[in-house]
C-alpha cells in the first residue's frame, strides 16, 4: 500500500499512471476503457430498476453427475416477487441470437445447480451483454435442462472417463482451468 501525505491509498492511482504510461500510443487502451465504462454504467443502471430480490453474486455451486462433479461460479441469482429463481449471466462479449440462447448449455447446467442447492430450478435465465445492453432471456424447462444433461453432457463425459478426449485447443484455451497440465496445448 502507498499512502500520500493524506493518508489515501495512492496505490491504484500510481499503478494506473504506469499502465497509462507505458502504454501510450496504444489505441486500444483507451477503447478498453471506454467499453468498461459502458458495461459499468449499463450494470448500474440494471442494478437502480431491477424489481428483484438479490439472493447472491458469484454463487460457487456444485453437484455430482455422471461420475464427476459439475460446478460453476454463478453471476447473479435473484428472486423474482411470487419467489421463483432467476439467473443473471453477465456476458462483456458479442451477443448472441436468442435461438443459441435458448440452447446455452451452461445457462441449464446453472439451472441444474440452483435446483440443487436451493430446492427447486430457477424460472428463467439472462444473457446480459453489457457491451450492447442486450438481454437474451430463457425460460428454464426442466425437460430441456434434464435432456441436456443427459443426451448431450452425459455422452460426452462418458468419453472423458474412458480417456477419449478429443480436445480441440483454439482461443478458448487461455480461459481453461486445465491449461498448465494439458497435452494438447499448443
Amino acid at each position: 500500500m502507498s499512502l500520500n501525505n493524506t493518508g489515501v491509498d495512492t496505490t491504484g492511482a500510481t499503478n494506473r499512471m504506469g499502465f497509462w504510461h507505458a502504454n501510450r500510443g496504444n489505441t486500444a487502451v483507451p477503447s478498453f476503457y471506454a467499453n468498461a465504462k459502458k458495461m459499468t454504467d449499463v450494470y448500474l443502471k440494471w442494478r437502480k430498476t431491477n424489481k428483484n430480490t438479490f439472493v447472491a453474486s458469484e454463487k460457487y455451486l456444485e453437484f455430482e453427475y455422471g461420475g464427476v462433479t459439475l460446478n460453476g461460479k454463478i453471476d447473479w441469482i435473484e428472486q423474482d416477487a411470487n419467489g421463483e429463481y432467476e439467473i443473471v449471466d453477465f456476458k462483456t462479449g458479442a451477443k448472441i441470437s436468442q435461438n443459441k440462447a435458448d440452447e446455452d448449455w451452461q445457462i441449464h447446467i446453472y439451472a441444474k445447480l440452483i435446483e440443487k442447492e436451493y430446492g427447486k430450478l430457477p424460472t428463467k435465465a439472462t444473457l446480459y451483454f453489457l457491451a450492447e445492453d442486450v438481454k437474451r432471456t430463457v425460460i428454464i424447462d426442466k425437460k430441456k435442462a434434464q435432456d441436456i444433461l443427459d443426451n448431450e453432457l452425459k455422452p460426452i463425459i462418458d468419453e472423458i472417463l474412458k480417456g477419449n478426449l478429443k480436445a480441440k485447443p483454439g482461443a478458448v484455451c487461455f480461459r481453461c482451468d486445465y491449461k498448465e497440465i494439458c497435452s494438447f496445448k499448443k
